[in-house]
Formats: C-alpha cells, sequence, structure tokens
C-alpha cells in the first residue's frame, strides 16, 4: 500500500465477499454459509449486474464470490462470463 493511500484511507474494500445467494442444496460439509432456502430479498441476474457495475467504479481490487450449487438451476451460470469480464 502506498503511503499516499495509508494516509488518506482507501476509496473502496480490497476484498469483498459476495454471496450471492443462500440458495443451494449442497450441504457441503466443508462449507461456512448457512445455505439451503434462498432470501426472499435476493438480488436479480440484472441487479448482480448492476452491483459488479459498482463495484467496479469503485475499483474494489478483489472480489470472492460464493452461494449456490453451480447445477441447482437459479440462473444459468453461461450468463456470468461476461458481466464478469467487463468488470474484471
Amino acid at each position: 500500500m502506498s503511503a499516499n493511500a495509508a494516509a488518506n484511507g482507501l476509496r473502496a474494500p480490497v476484498n469483498l465477499t459476495w454471496e450471492m445467494t443462500l440458495k443451494c442444496n449442497l450441504n457441503c460439509i466443508h462449507c461456512l454459509s448457512d445455505s439451503g432456502t434462498p432470501h426472499p430479498e435476493e438480488l436479480s441476474f440484472q441487479e448482480c449486474c448492476d452491483l459488479i457495475d459498482q463495484l467496479t467504479a469503485m475499483k474494489v481490487f478483489q472480489v470472492n464470490i460464493g452461494g449456490e450449487s453451480p447445477l441447482s438451476g437459479r440462473t444459468s451460470w453461461t450468463s456470468w462470463p461476461m458481466p464478469m469480464t467487463r468488470a474484471w
């Protein structure tokens, strides 16, 4: 971290962890998430894309994305490379 950043503070989080959904059917023994049933107010695909744009504009350095088995069918995972590639 530069001395200037240390003196003035950061404009955005260095590392953000985003659990996109609580929906998951795997019950993995190693998982730290309390997943199972999705929260009724989870973001839509478009809202997720908008959040990615906001995080990009803030220049968040690293985003760890978790939540959901890729096979549980919330959204086709083939849709995600576009917003992710655009952002990072």
